[in-house]
This record gives C-alpha cells, structure tokens and sequence, in this order.
C-alpha cells in the first residue's frame, strides 16, 4: 500500500479518483485567504485582550487561584464544609498546567491566558493534520484548522483563562497520535487520560478510539480500554488517598445545580446556526458515514461530542461546553467538503463561496471594538485598587480574580458552587450568615446591588447570604467593573 492510500484508510472509504477539473475554481482559494484573514483579526484581538490586567470571565479568577495554591505550596483539594471553603471543579493537571506560567510569571492573567492561547492554536492544527493524514492534503487541513479558530463560537473563547482548550490540546493529541498509527494507542491513552485529568466530561475521543478499535479488533480494543481505565482509577486513587477522600467530592460532588435541557437545546441551536455552512458539510460527511455503514473517527466523533455536550444544560453553563463539538463538526465538515469536492458535487462551489462568506462576515463583525469584552471593565483598576488598600484580608468577593491580582487572601475560591450546595444540596449556610452578621469582613465585593441579586436564579450568593449583606453592609464605593461593581463596608463604619 502506498503511503497516499494509506492516508485515506482510517477514514472508511476508498482513496480519491483523479481530478477532472473543479467547478469554480477559485472557491477553494478565497475561503483559504478568508480563513487567514480571519486567523489574524482573532489572533490580533486575543493578543490585546490576554493583556487585561482585569478578570474578563467568572471562571478566570477560579482557575487562577487554584494554581497560585499550588504554586504556593497549599492543598488542592482539601475539605469543602470547613471555613475557608474551597471547592475546585476541575481536575488537578488542569490548575498544574497554568501553575507553571504563574510560577515564571507571577499571580497574574496574562500569561495563563497566553497559555490557553497557545493550546487553542495547537488544537487548530490537530484539526489540520488530522484532515492532512485523512485527505492528503495540507491545504483543506490548513482552511478547517485555521477555520475552527475562526468560528464565532470559538473565537471569544480563545483569550480566556478556563480549562476548556487545554482539555482539548490533550484530547486532539491523542486523536492524532491514535490516527497517525493504531499501533500507538498506549501513548494516545495516555494522552486521553491527561484530557480527563484537566475536565472530566473529555470522554468523547477516547470513546471514538475504543469503538473504531472494536470495529476492527476487541482484542486492541479491550486492551486499550483496560489501559486507559487502569491508568485513570490508578491516578484518581492516588488522589483520593491524598485528599482523604474529598477528591472525588471536589470532581463530581459540586455540581448539584439544576439542569434544563431547553437550555442545553438552546446553546446547541445557537453553535449550530452560528456555523451552520460548516455543518451542513459535516452533516453530509456523517450522513454518507453511517448510509454505507462505515465506522470512521470523524462520523463517529461528531455525535459523540454532541452527547458529552450535554452539560451545558446545567445552571451557568455556556457555549464553552461546546468547544469539542465544534472541533469534532470542523474534522467531519472538511471530509465533508473534500468529498463534494473530488465528487463534483454540483453545490460544493456554492457552499464553499458561502462558508467563505460567512466566517469573512464573522471575523469582521467579532473585530469591532464594540463586540470586545471591555466595556465594563473601564474602572476595574480603581476597584482592584480600592480592594488593595482595604486593611484587611477579611474580604469576600463575588470577583475571585479581583483578590488575587489584589494580593488578598481568597475565602471562598468558588461561590457558584457553594452557593449551589447550600441551595440544591441542603449544605448550612449558617456559619457565612454568622460571619456576616458580626461583621467579621472588611469588605464585601459584589457585582451588583445585594437585594437585586438574590431574586436572579443564577445568583452569586445564598439567597439568605445576600440578605444578610443587605441588612448588616452599606454600600461605600461603585465602580464600573464586571463582578466587581459594589463595595460594602459594615454597617456603622465611617467612610474610608
């Protein structure tokens, strides 16, 4: 077998017939110039937004406190119903991974983000080299690579410190190493058990590799299940003897919030239309998958993904969750496309024009100043300066990030899910009240008036919590910045 045909073996269908000319033959070209247009403005504004010095995302401020515990020496995961509370949603490589740009660098966000910058640029070009070995060539590799950067769904995520990109460095990794020789499956698991160590709803891939290796032979494919299994009981038990058994609780007892699946089919909706020429290619790709009855990584990856993105109906979540779907829709969309391509499809020129078009407009209309996540962090540097000089480190803050660039001692590393716990999971919320009600904090940080925020479904604190701030804290100062726009001191006090 030649080395080209081999390229197209993992994929379920037979190597390409020989080119008899294209329609519009400059389609292909103006959606790769697009793509590199839109690769730059992304690249471009991600650069200036990692240099916010300010917590753009909730979830920013969570991860990078974890990492300053490790760099600091302290527990990752300690117990959850002792004061200070910590409660750590995500798994240990995870926060290890941005510990390091925190030890060179300092408790700060600019290089973790540059971090997770770097991770998503390396998942774009899994994407490329997977379709590269697939359709033997780099030019539709580079279009759905750089493509899956460009998408509208994908590009706000690109800046922020979450876990979601360095999950899936991980999990494309392995994809691609499973891909590039089945015979290396030990270091693809390894791979995939790192992804799950980051975020434990990564199953996606490494279920796809079990299944194609089934197809093929249950021997390969129990030995890699048992592998991956073994390799990932033996770390999570490690972990659970370290933690005296609070490991577990942080990775699977945190998440009591309630789940809507008209919120999940709502996300879902809006990743879709948002792409939806990249996944109308991907659904024809699939469709003629499953039609001739083959089991290939990409047809299988994509529903796969769409399950494991189901956690985006919990209370909170957001178009984050869908970020493997996407990666998994950009690998079946550019089968997709390279199919309609060698077939002659008579609406590949049309919907290469209109892919084109579409992901052009995006990065255009995502470029405007006004589409950036600043406008409501213009006086976070007088807010964090506000929380700096408070003469104490008895402060609880709806903004975790705030404390930390502020050199503060975080109480409560996470509040959505105590919060969730003491609402959903019948945990006492007696002790904060206490705290509260003796005005045992210098200061309290929140974004936005406490009575107006106890009556949201998704608000940051107890319902009971808020109250208590209401009766016992006066507003001191405002300010305009995200979660960080109002100061309480205790009732009683004199201004500062």
């Amino acid at each position: 077998m030649t080395r080209k045909a081999a390229a197209y073996e993992d994929t379920g269908h037979d190597p390409p017939v020989a080119h008899r000319g294209q329609p519009f033959p400059g389609a292909e070209s103006l959606l790769l110039v697009c793509v590199i247009v839109g690769v730059l403005l992304a690249v471009g504004q991600s650069i200036h937004e990692v240099r916010i010095p300010y917590q753009i995302d909730s979830g920013e401020g969570v991860v990078l406190e974890g990492a300053a515990q490790i760099v600091h020496g302290q527990p990752l995961y300690p117990p959850a119903d002792q004061f200070p509370y910590a409660m750590r949603v995500y798994g240990p490589l995870a926060y290890g991974m941005v510990a390091i740009p925190v030890e060179l660098g300092g408790v700060n966000f600019l290089w973790p983000r540059v971090l997770v910058l770097g991770c998503a640029i390396f998942s774009g070009f899994c994407v490329a080299a997977l379709l590269r070995r697939w359709t033997g060539s780099w030019r539709i590799g580079v279009i759905f690579g750089a493509g899956f950067l460009v998408l509208p769904i994908t590009r706000p995520w690109l800046y922020v410190l979450r876990v979601d990109f360095i999950g899936l460095a991980f999990t494309l990794a392995g994809l691609l190493v499973f891909v590039q020789s089945q015979r290396r499956w030990p270091l693809s698991a390894l791979l995939f058990g790192a992804a799950l160590f980051c975020k434990v709803s990564l199953i996606a891939a490494p279920t796809v590799v079990f299944i194609c290796l089934l197809a093929e032979n249950r021997r390969s494919a129990l030995t890699f299940l048992a592998w991956l299994t073994a390799l990932c009981v033996g770390v999570f038990a490690v972990f659970e003897m370290r933690t005296h058994g609070w490991f577990a609780f942080h990775m699977f007892g945190t998440h009591p919030d309630r789940y809507l699946l008209k919120q999940f089919v709502l996300l879902a909706g809006l990743v879709v239309v948002s792409a939806l020429i990249t996944f109308v290619f991907a659904v024809i790709y699939v469709a003629r998958q499953f039609e001739q009855r083959h089991v290939s990584v990409a047809a299988v990856y994509l529903p796969a993904t769409l399950l494991t993105s189901l956690t985006a109906g919990k209370l909170g979540a957001t178009t984050n969750h869908f970020l493997e779907f996407l990666a998994a829709g950009t690998l079946a969309a550019g089968l997709g496309y390279w199919e309609m391509k060698r077939d002659k499809h008579r609406f590949y020129g049309l919907l290469t024009l209109g892919l084109a078009a579409t992901l052009a407009l995006a990065a255009v209309l995502q470029t405007r100043p006004n589409t950036w996540p600043d406008s409501d962090l213009t006086q976070c540097g007088e807010a964090y300066r506000y929380i700096a000089n408070v003469p104490s480190q008895r402060i609880l803050s709806e903004n975790v990030g705030a404390l930390l660039v502020s050199r503060k001692a975080v109480l409560i590393a996470d509040p959505f899910p105590y919060t969730q716990l003491v609402q959903n999971a019948g945990w006492p919320d007696d002790q904060l009240i206490g705290l509260i009600k003796s005005h045992y904090f210098e200061a309290i940080v929140l974004g936005g008036e406490a009575r107006t925020l106890a009556e949201g479904e998704d608000r940051p604190w107890p319902a009971a919590v808020l109250q208590a701030i209401a009766q016992d804290y006066r507003v001191s100062k405002r300010f305009d910045c995200r979660r960080a726009s109002v100061m309480l001191e205790p009732a009683g006090n004199s201004g500062r």
